[in-house]
Parts: structure tokens; C-alpha cells; sequence
């Protein structure tokens, strides 16, 4: 079942402008006829375009409806104006979107319509400066911010710095390539051919041994390694980049 987002705007014609009740940053008259309204296709985009604004400028997003398809000019009747929008969960993705409205006098319904709105939503993205190979550790020389329309990337485009310093690439990485969140990884805390610190213990004891890592492992997975000692493999979870714990 699609969930919706939906807003209530409630308008309420005085000397010819209007008071919104929930703001969408600015007030706008609605009363240009003596005996009701004229909702034109214009005045539509504007109304979608001031909700998308709403909700996505927490986001650092700046949007832009650039166009509706199935929408005609229609009439209400006089009275209190309100209006219901209910869009469904990916419209923060931008794209066509499709858009229910409904258009209430005097709190009752008085017109459904339905259309399809093109909506683009740009945003600050993370850009590689240089080529990245597979695995280089990515440093804040590496990348830069750069206002593109994302609409135009898949969903998971990195819009932040942070996102990426410290991390890896996953894969080799072009120059000025716009970089997702499937393009980095974590490095690895431990790589084949390291020297570790085997540690087996409880509340009675802790036994500690030398070890060698037989794959790479981030913090927490299970790893296969080598006990110097004993020569027999066995795995471990890697706590840090010194120490293996395994058990008994």
C-alpha cells in the first residue's frame, strides 16, 4: 500500500490576500474572481513547489517544478479555501512525480484532481577531483562539493564531505565522477598478512597467543587466522586493528 505525505493549507480571503495557517513562507491571494477562484496550472506549481520547499530545506535542497501534465484550469465557488497534496514517499527523489490534490471550501470537499508534476531538486554532491583507484584511502584533498540536479543520479549520491574522508573506494573512480554511498567502504581494520594479538578469555582467565590474518576484516566481523603456535586455523572477531578474540 503507498503511504502519503499530506499538508493542509488553510486560506482565508480578507481584503483580497490571504493568511496561511501553516506557512509555506509567504502568503499568497487566492480571491480573483467576486464569486470564487481560478486555479490555473501556474498557480498549481507554485502551490506543489512551495510544499516541496517546506520539506525539503531541512535537506539543504532547493527544488524546482518545471512542469505539470493533466492538470486543466479549473473554478471553485466562494468561501474559505483550502487545499490537501498527497504525494507519495519517493518524491524527495524528484522526477515525475504523481500528485493528488484536493481542494476544499468551507472544509468540505468541493475538487480531486490529479496530475503528474516534473520536479527537480538540486543539491550540494560529492565530486571526485583526480582519479581513485580501487582501495585508496579517500582524503579531503580528493573530493569537493559541487550544485548539481540530482534528480539526474541514483538515490544513494553522497551530498557530504564527512561521508567519504576516511573511507575507501570500492571501485575505481573517474574524475569529476559523482560519488554514492556504494562507491566507498569502510577500510578494512586487519588485511592478509598481518600479525595480531589472539585473545581467548572469560571471567576465570585470558590466554593471549600470536596470530596471522588470513583475510581482511573490519570491526566486528569474523576473520580466519593462523595460530603461530599451534599452526591450526581458526577464526576470530576482529576487535581492533591489534587483537583477534577467539574462542576456545
Amino acid at each position: 500500500m503507498v503511504r502519503f505525505k499530506i499538508l493542509k493549507i488553510y486560506l482565508l480571503p480578507i481584503l483580497c490576500s490571504a493568511i496561511l495557517i501553516y506557512s509555506l513562507g509567504h502568503a499568497e491571494t487566492m480571491t480573483d474572481l467576486p464569486n470564487g477562484y481560478a486555479i490555473d496550472p501556474e498557480r498549481v506549481m507554485r502551490i506543489l513547489e512551495d510544499f516541496l520547499k517546506t520539506n525539503l530545506e531541512k535537506q539543504n535542497r532547493s527544488v524546482k517544478v518545471s512542469e505539470i501534465r493533466g492538470f486543466k484550469k479549473i473554478f471553485l465557488p466562494e468561501g474559505v479555501l483550502s487545499w490537501e497534496i498527497k504525494l507519495p514517499d519517493r518524491f524527495f527523489q524528484g522526477g515525475n512525480i504523481p500528485v493528488s490534490l484536493t481542494f476544499y471550501i468551507n472544509g468540505r470537499k468541493a475538487r480531486d484532481v490529479h496530475f503528474q508534476a516534473q520536479v527537480e531538486i538540486y543539491a550540494w554532491v560529492v565530486v571526485a577531483k583526480n582519479y581513485l583507484p580501487k582501495h585508496q584511502l579517500i582524503k579531503e584533498s580528493d573530493v569537493h562539493l559541487v550544485y548539481r540536479n540530482i534528480t539526474k543520479y541514483p538515490i544513494d549520491v553522497l551530498t557530504e564531505i564527512n561521508e567519504v574522508v576516511g573511507k575507501r573506494a570500492s571501485l575505481h573512480i573517474n574524475s569529476w565522477e559523482v560519488l554514492r554511498k556504494s562507491m566507498v567502504e569502510v577500510p578494512p581494520l586487519v588485511k592478509k598478512g598481518d600479525y595480531v594479538t589472539l585473545l581467548a578469555e572469560n571471567e576465570g582467565f585470558r590466554i593471549t597467543a600470536l596470530g596471522e590474518v588470513k583475510e581482511e576484516g573490519r570491526q566486528g566481523e569474523i576473520v580466519k587466522v593462523l595460530n603461530i603456535s599451534s599452526k591450526k586455523e581458526i577464526f576470530g572477531r576482529v576487535l581492533d586493528s591489534q587483537t583477534v578474540q577467539v574462542d576456545f
